[in-house]
């Protein structure tokens, strides 16, 4: 009887929504927007492309160390982001890099022509064996939305190594789905 006289008394209180609502884009821990928003971004960037390590666990350090011994890379890790996966960082951890607080071009794509207007954001893991995990994901996609309104860029700019290299790589994996980032500010909709 208390239920019925309370839907009469306000039934908007007691109706479900045909609609489901969708759960808040996930966002930016604050240390990590602060500094994001502390760097200056110089207007050159057209791409951001997701890459995978192809290992297990990595560590900034340890990837730095590799690219600039192995690759020969003066200017270090190839990426201007790492997402850790819980195996050398914090599961949804993210890593600044270098190259992205100097705004400098990156050295995670064989064109030279890309590296310089491409933003490079790896992900802990190989997603040739299994997907990345929940929290990477929210990390990628709260990054990636968070650079694209830095830069002005439209999600269309939103690609894999794969997409933007058919023919030279699988990276990031096949268990790597692109999340659908949607815009809800002003850089919605500025396409460069």
């Amino acid at each position: 009887m208390v239920t019925a006289i309370g839907w009469l008394l306000c039934p908007a209180a007691f109706s479900v929504s045909p609609k489901a609502t969708k759960p808040p884009a996930p966002d930016l821990p604050p240390k990590t927007a602060n500094t994001l928003n502390a760097i200056p971004v110089r207007g050159m960037w057209k791409h951001i492309v997701v890459h995978h390590t192809a290992t297990p666990s990595a560590t900034p350090g340890g990837i730095d160390r590799f690219h600039r011994e192995q690759k020969h890379m003066e200017n270090g890790m190839a990426y201007h982001f790492l997402i850790g996966n819980g195996h050398g960082m914090r599961d949804g951890e993210i890593f600044i890099g270098e190259r992205w607080k100097r705004q400098i071009q990156g050295g995670h794509l064989a064109s030279e022509q890309l590296n310089m207007s491409s933003i490079g954001i790896c992900l802990v893991g190989n997603f040739e064996s299994k997907p990345p995990t929940e929290r990477q994901m929210k990390s990628l996609e709260a990054l990636t939305r968070s650079l694209l309104q830095k830069t002005g860029l439209s999600s269309a700019a939103v690609t894999t190594h794969r997409s933007i290299h058919p023919h030279h790589t699988s990276c990031p994996g096949k268990y790597f789905a692109l999340p659908k980032i949607e815009l809800t500010t002003a850089a919605a909709g500025r396409t460069r």
